[in-house]
């Protein structure tokens, strides 16, 4: 067997094997410290499933919008790049609060029911009702 069908069994493999996260988040980590926690756990997180990341542009807080707007404006392009057949889970203040074993079996329940498991991660006002209603 060549190494080109190795390659393509490995693959269909890990697609199988891994969990598929999306992970679509409003703005760019700016704060390095920060940023090295980020990096460190989707480092972490890759050794056991696919993620892909996907920022969306903040909108401008500058023009004197309403936190509403701002909601309103971002929740826009994010549900433009969630797919539509993605399990959404929103990671909003206003939503339930898990422990990490809570977490990680609520992560492992959905997984098994659906292809893949989408977090959202609203800017500074929150996530908007639109948004929400994915999950």
């Amino acid at each position: 067997m060549g190494i080109g069908a190795m390659s393509l069994i490995h693959e269909a493999f890990e697609e199988i094997t891994l969990f598929r996260f999306g992970m679509y988040v409003v703005g760019r980590t700016r704060a390095p410290f920060l940023l090295e926690g980020e990096t460190v756990y989707l480092a972490r997180l890759r050794q056991y499933a696919r993620v892909q990341w996907v920022e969306v542009k903040p909108a401008s807080a500058t023009k004197g919008l309403k936190d509403a707007q701002v909601m309103a404006a971002e929740g826009l392009s994010l549900l433009a790049r969630l797919p539509d057949k993605d399990c959404v889970l929103a990671l909003d203040r206003r939503g339930k609060t898990y422990d990490s074993e809570g977490l990680a079996n609520r992560i492992q329940t959905l997984a098994s029911h659906h292809g893949r498991i989408a977090f959202v991660i609203g800017g500074h006002a929150g996530l908007s009702d639109e948004v929400l209603s994915r999950v």
